[in-house]
């Protein structure tokens, strides 16, 4: 497991415009195209991931599944990814997934947390550059929900 370092910055606004025009003037490039990224979130009944999450804890994890499609596409969700902060560092175990509906329905069991069932999607447009040997990504247009089971695959 590789750690890697991640840094998250607000940006807003015609703001944002303003950074990708540096990111731009400065060198950057793009790394691939746009796309859609949506992640299913995972938490149990006591949402302990998301508040030790919003505390800034560690160690904490992030439980997801996740596609690079639309948010309509449900069965398109095969990629099952465990994100982890600890005091060492962050790191990203990314698997594959043909039980997606199962997962879905029924959850899945945390060694740490327990149950975890699906309660959030998350949905935002991504753009990818490299600049000064870092890869910076831009996201745009989040979109949020609550998870529910009346969401069908198409």
């Amino acid at each position: 497991m590789a750690f890697r370092f991640e840094q998250k910055i607000l940006i807003s606004g015609s703001n944002s415009l303003l950074f990708k025009s540096w990111v731009i003037d400065n060198g950057g490039t793009k790394i691939h195209d746009d796309r859609t990224v949506t992640s299913i979130y995972f938490d149990n009944s006591a949402l302990d991931l998301y508040t030790l999450s919003n505390e800034g804890s560690v160690p904490r994890k992030k439980i997801r599944l996740r596609c690079y499609d639309e948010l309509n596409k449900i069965g398109e969700f095969n990629r099952f990814e465990i994100k982890i902060s600890s005091a060492e560092g962050r790191y990203k175990n990314i698997s594959t997934v043909e039980n997606t509906d199962s997962i879905l329905k029924h959850g899945l069991l945390d060694k740490n947390y327990g149950i975890c069932k699906p309660v959030v999607i998350v949905s935002y447009v991504r753009s990818y550059y490299k600049i000064f040997e870092l890869r910076v990504t831009i996201d745009k247009n989040i979109k949020y929900k609550k998870y529910t089971s009346n969401i069908h695959k198409t």
